[in-house]
């Protein structure tokens, strides 16, 4: 007999003798179970035009209110920091920036189990504004036209799909 089968035989015996507790992959007498991990879907096409255009609204209404609260439903806790932060800087200088989209449609979408990227082309118009100014002329500066594509990175969390990231992408990254 070789060398190899008895080896074998040897461990089968081996596992065989160990108790229960003792096998590999076995949870300990008086462990919870361990449940399986949690049902993350993969974001379709109609829910990921729906959330990107919802978070645009809100940061829409988040910018020109200078209030983070619009954005309180849809943003992961760090990102609705971050943007805080970027909205305190903006009431600080006593400005805000208004916003109207003309056109908006999805132009990119990856999607994974509980992560997705969306990109949102987005073209309108928009000013900065000093809504409490008593300055003459300064209460807002003229509408300029705009185009950008704003990339979300959106996460399944808490039974729903939430903004993780968003950034303006440069044009040279632009999706057509």
């Amino acid at each position: 007999m070789t060398f190899w089968p008895l080896l074998g035989l040897s461990v089968c015996l081996l596992l065989a003798a160990c108790s229960p507790a003792d096998r590999p992959g076995s949870v300990p007498a008086g462990s919870p179970p361990v449940s399986p991990p949690a049902f993350a879907p993969t974001l379709d096409a109609r829910t990921a035009a729906e959330t990107a255009l919802a978070a645009d609204d809100a940061r829409r209404l988040a910018y020109a209110g200078v209030d983070p609260a619009p954005l309180g439903a849809l943003y992961t806790p760090a990102l609705l920091a971050a943007e805080t932060r970027r909205l305190a800087g903006l009431a600080q200088r006593g400005a805000a920036l208004e916003e109207t989209a003309q056109e908006r449609r999805v132009v990119h979408l990856g999607a994974g189990a509980g992560r997705a990227e969306v990109v949102l082309a987005v073209r309108g118009v928009q000013r900065l504004s000093a809504p409490g100014s008593s300055v003459p002329g300064i209460s807002a500066r003229p509408w300029s036209a705009f185009v950008r594509q704003w990339a979300l990175q959106l996460v399944w969390a808490g039974g729903r799909w939430l903004v993780d990231a968003a950034q303006d992408l440069p044009p040279d990254r632009w999706w057509n």
